[in-house]
């Protein structure tokens, strides 16, 4: 092992006191902003509704007054209203409005029990092989419209219910 006199010694301690002294000054400490808890809440904020996406939508098939709407649905206006931000129950939906609500589409309504394939663009045919209107074969189908004039060949529309 080697030697190292009392005076080098003392000159690297002065000099590891004078880079210590120094290092504090020269690399600058960060301390972290000290951020409160976050409080309960009952609610969820508005942020937070935003965020969650609406799993089970409604599509307004014709006009119709928001309390009418609402008992269909089975849902109260306080519900429709926090599901649907910017959504009013002044007057009536209107049609083709796509809503936001808390249960699946099929608990709306009875299940279709028989499905037909179209094979025009009408349903004037289809629906009075399974003896219904137009107005009632649109009711059936969500995606038809109250004109029944926008069927897709080749596909399945209802024509009759559970």
């Amino acid at each position: 092992m080697h030697a190292i006199s009392t005076a080098a010694f003392v000159s690297v301690l002065a000099l590891v006191s004078t880079l210590a002294q120094a290092m504090p000054q020269a690399i600058p400490k960060t301390t972290p902003t000290p951020q409160p808890p976050p409080s309960p809440s009952l609610a969820p904020s508005s942020s937070a509704k935003a965020a969650v996406p609406c799993t089970n939508t409604y599509t307004v098939p014709q006009a119709e007054p928001c309390d009418t709407l609402v008992a269909k649905l089975g849902l109260s206006q306080a519900d429709i209203l926090s599901l649907n931000s910017g959504l009013s129950c002044d007057g009536t939906i209107p049609a083709g409005k796509v809503l936001c609500i808390k249960q699946p589409k099929s608990d709306l309504a009875p299940a279709c029990k028989t499905k037909a394939t179209a094979t025009g663009t009408t349903c004037d045919d289809l629906a009075s092989k399974f003896g219904l209107t137009p107005k009632k074969f649109a009711e059936y189908n969500d995606d038809v419209n109250s004109d029944c004039t926008n069927l897709v060949p080749g596909q399945s529309y209802c024509v009759a219910l559970d």
